[in-house]
């Protein structure tokens, strides 16, 4: 064999073993969601944001695990989404501290997530002042609000990524939260 026909076949076979390794991050869809408002000195999440913690944001991509996730002040569709494994589908749960009196809202835009690298997943999502017909009662005496959402993607990956980038936009227009 010629050395650049040898050359020319190692070159190829070195394309051919690494091409699936380029495009390992399938694009993902949200297939659904669901937050909810409560008081920040409810847990809601295990290992979620602190009732007397600094931070304001906890995300984080949950696969077959979910149900783990769940604290044990969690109701509603929250806690059903979670209770939910993965199958073919994983979760992003994402926290969202607020004052008392401006609860916001999130969504995430039409455009959906998308990776950055094969571990990192970035999910832009819109933040509104939440607006409700009667606001809740147990926000009447919380000290801060939380908004704990869930999104639902698809399709199921190896291994849900391992950190979530959360890019909040601000939007003017309100819409309620549960």
């Amino acid at each position: 064999m010629r050395r650049r026909a040898f050359l020319g076949g190692v070159g190829a076979a070195t394309l051919a073993a690494t091409a699936g390794c380029l495009n390992t991050t399938p694009r993902l869809s949200v297939e659904g969601a669901t937050q909810s408002v409560h008081p920040a000195r409810e847990r809601w999440i295990d290992g979620g944001l602190e009732s007397d913690g600094d931070a304001t944001v906890y995300a984080r991509a949950v696969g077959d695990e979910a149900p783990k996730l769940l604290g044990p002040d969690a109701t509603g569709t929250v806690a059903d989404r979670l209770r939910n494994p993965g199958g073919d589908q994983f979760h992003v749960v994402i926290q969202h501290r607020a004052p008392v009196d401006a609860p916001v809202s999130m969504r995430v835009p039409p455009a959906g997530p998308t990776w950055s690298g094969t571990d990192t997943e970035t999910l832009r999502v819109a933040v509104e002042r939440a607006v409700f017909a009667t606001a809740p009662e147990s926000l009447a005496d919380a000290d801060a609000a939380v908004t704990t959402g869930v999104w639902t993607l698809s399709p199921a990956v190896e291994r849900p990524p391992q950190t979530v980038d959360v890019e909040f936009a601000e939007t003017a227009t309100p819409t309620p939260p549960e």
